[in-house]
């Protein structure tokens, strides 16, 4: 069997339904020249997870059940191909996504094993303020992260795409990092001291499918809160770990560019989304 052009990993636990609704979009990819394979990595044993990975052909590795950052590793351990895509079990690549990533990987200026790509979310739960407000703080993160003369600095883990042999040069996710935040800030950190770039890919886009509530957002904010307190503790040198004004403006710009007639709503959201991230940041210390 030929190599694959891309390996794509998902770190999953326990969300059986939304990786169903995730393997099938990824059924209706458009295929890389060389094609693809997916690694569907649990955190923890899954017996459902690993039933329905079966089910679809994809591979199956288990991880140490100690949080995503782990899960991901494993999966990357267990790849073929040169190029490593991360998405999450919650998310929905659109069919061109894949394309999308390679295109922009290749035709980078240092296209090859220092070029690293990054696409662009769409929170795909419309209607729902908590997933909208999300999806908002993420997007004003990302401007403010990579608005500056450097280049883009960072993207998500559930929309990156990273050459294999980089990701293992440079030790893969921090395994320390025991929840869904913070890790990709650091993994991206490493890439870019390391002498590497991330390229913008804007056409590689996934829909993030999560609704949450406003208890599901109040938690998922503190989360953040807390990955930013361990990434100061483990990158003591950034001097910072919060955002700090230029992402309080990005995230104005977010606000206004929303014509949603519940703009208001919405920000009462990000309000609170703001205040449960300083509050689990001052609880972590």
């Amino acid at each position: 069997m030929s190599r694959p052009a891309v390996s794509l990993v998902i770190p999953t636990r326990d969300r059986v339904e939304s990786l169903g609704r995730c393997l099938a979009a990824i059924g209706r990819l458009r295929e890389p020249s060389g094609g693809f394979e997916v690694i569907v990595a649990t955190d923890g044993p899954c017996p459902q997870s690993a039933t329905l990975a079966a089910a679809v052909g994809a591979g199956l590795v288990e991880g140490p059940g100690n949080g995503p950052a782990s899960a991901r590793n494993a999966g990357a351990a267990a790849a073929a191909a040169p190029l490593l895509a991360f998405t999450d079990d919650d998310c929905e690549p659109t069919p061109g996504w894949l394309l999308a990533i390679c295109a922009a990987q290749s035709a980078g200026p240092t296209a090859g094993p220092a070029a690293g790509v990054g696409g662009r979310t769409l929170n795909g739960a419309r209607g729902n303020l908590s997933s909208e407000a999300s999806q908002a703080t993420v997007d004003a993160f990302v401007a403010w992260s990579n608005g500056g003369p450097g280049g883009p600095q960072f993207y998500p883990s559930n929309n990156l795409a990273l050459p294999t042999e980089g990701f293992g040069a440079i030790g893969g996710f921090d395994p320390t990092y025991p929840g869904a935040a913070g890790e990709d800030r650091d993994l991206c950190r490493r890439w870019i001291e390391s002498g590497r770039e991330l390229i913008d890919a804007p056409q590689a886009v996934i829909r993030h499918m999560r609704s949450m509530s406003i208890d599901g957002l109040w938690r998922q904010q503190r989360g953040y809160g807390r990955g930013a307190r361990h990434f100061l503790a483990t990158n003591p040198e950034q001097g910072r770990a919060l955002a700090d004004a230029g992402f309080t403006l990005a995230l104005r710009r977010r606000l206004a560019a929303d014509r949603d007639p519940r703009r208001a709503r919405l920000a009462g959201r990000l309000a609170l989304a703001q205040i449960a991230t300083a509050w689990g940041y001052r609880s972590a210390g």
